[in-house]
């Protein structure tokens, strides 16, 4: 097997550190612009040590068969980032004899005498192909831990039907146990999202209204299946687009902003009974997320400024005159804005003039303004809000000054932490 064998960690660092070396070397400048650090190259040869001869072999074909391109060339796909042929070979460990032979047997049709192990291999490797893609199109990471997350409308049952339907498809078939349990062995850290506090979504209130009436249950599952087809393919799209944003940060520079639930300085925990009657100062807290540099900032101001598209176009102008002045690389020719679905912050005429601007003066030579569907806007810059909410749960925020010290609690991972900026000026 050319994964990594099971030797000490000394060796198992060298082996890697030599895999990241060669992988800046041996890759193309348009493909592979993702740094991987070494815990991420040592993380993912870990399950494919046990490996026999045979099922290495299988895998591989299986994910030749999934990054083959028409004109021949290969969009591999590790992790949520899009790699090329030399970039995959080197991650896995995998040699260019090893790669040659599962190209060559890609297309070729072995009988074998056992056939129900056969059937069983089949599915389960064609099952475990579709799920990795699946969850690198539409799960997020969550910003403090390992776990991913799909989004709300997507529930246990419904992927079981979408994974049952993809195996029809190709003559196989699986029950609902055996769906459980290799998702529980392969992908524990992959969590289905519980509700949350959000606006509804007005297709969503005019189902349950539906549902009350005396429509038939077929009715009402095809009218429902139209509404998920809708919102999974909008944020299908906008996952597409931050995954070649990373991968390709010299051609799309995608951000994602939102405004949080209000902060009010001082913020004590527990409250004092002597503080109780203390007025305090509410202090409005946006957050931008800049997928193509790996980039998160909170920005906090006082409330003699209005929530509104002004607060964006300051918030957008100062990230991107930022990010120019400390770019490695050429810049993008296209920027992609994420906006909530509302006419307050993103949806209005000025955020649309602010974006004829940047494209009339050269800054970009095309700006795409994207949101999703009313209701159900829930993405990962809620996830860190989420995080900061729940901080203030157990930690004190006595003063502006002690802002910096409140964030390095509530985040506890360090690479999650987000900078953050005190607006003192307003663009109008």
């Amino acid at each position: 097997m050319d994964a990594f064998p099971a030797s000490s960690k000394c060796e198992q660092v060298t082996r890697v550190e030599g895999v990241l070396s060669a992988f800046k070397e041996l890759c193309c400048d348009h493909m592979c612009t993702f740094k991987f650090s070494v815990l991420d190259v040592a993380a993912l040869c870990c399950p494919f040590r046990d490996f026999s001869h045979k099922q290495w072999t299988c895998w591989i074909q299986e994910r030749i068969r999934g990054a083959l391109l028409t004109d021949g060339s290969y969009n591999f796909v590790v992790s949520g980032v899009t790699t090329c042929k030399h970039g995959f070979c080197l991650l896995y460990g995998i040699s260019d004899y090893k790669f040659k032979s599962s190209l060559d047997g890609v297309d070729s049709v072995t009988q074998k005498k056992h056939k129900h192990m056969l059937k069983k291999k089949d599915w389960k490797i064609n099952l475990w192909n579709w799920l990795m893609c699946f969850i690198a199109s539409y799960s997020d990471p969550s910003p403090t831990s390992e776990n991913r997350y799909l989004p709300v409308y997507f529930t246990r049952e419904i992927v079981f039907n979408l994974a049952k339907k993809h195996l029809e498809s190709s003559g196989l078939t699986i029950g609902l146990s055996s769906f459980t349990k290799l998702w529980k062995d392969e992908y524990a850290e992959v969590k289905f999202a519980k509700s949350f506090r959000m606006g509804s979504c007005d297709f969503c209130l005019l189902l349950k209204r539906i549902k009350r009436n005396s429509v038939t249950i077929t009715e009402q599952d095809q009218e429902l299946a139209k509404h998920t087809k809708l919102h999974s393919e909008a944020r299908a799209y906008c996952t597409k687009m931050k995954l070649k944003s990373i991968s390709q940060p010299f051609k799309i520079m995608y951000l994602q902003y939102d405004g949080k639930k209000a902060s009010h300085l001082p913020h004590i925990v527990p409250l004092p009974k002597d503080t109780q009657n203390l007025a305090r100062i509410k202090t409005n807290v946006y957050g931008l997320l800049d997928f193509s540099q790996n980039v998160s900032r909170s920005y906090v101001f006082f409330p003699h400024w209005e929530c509104g598209p002004n607060i964006s176009l300051t918030i957008l102008y100062d990230h991107i005159v930022r990010t120019f002045q400390t770019m490695n690389h050429k810049r993008p020719k296209t920027l992609v804005l994420q906006v909530d679905n509302c006419c307050k912050e993103g949806k209005n005429r000025t955020v649309f003039a602010f974006a004829a601007h940047l494209v009339h003066f050269g800054w970009f030579k095309k700006v795409k303004i994207v949101s999703l569907i009313q209701g159900h806007t829930h993405d990962l810059i809620d996830q860190t809000f989420s995080v900061w909410t729940t901080g203030e749960h157990r930690n004190c925020i006595e003063s502006l000054g002690k802002l910096g010290g409140f964030m390095s609690r509530a985040y506890r991972e360090k690479k999650t932490v987000p900078s953050f900026t005190v607006l003192r000026r307003v663009f109008n």
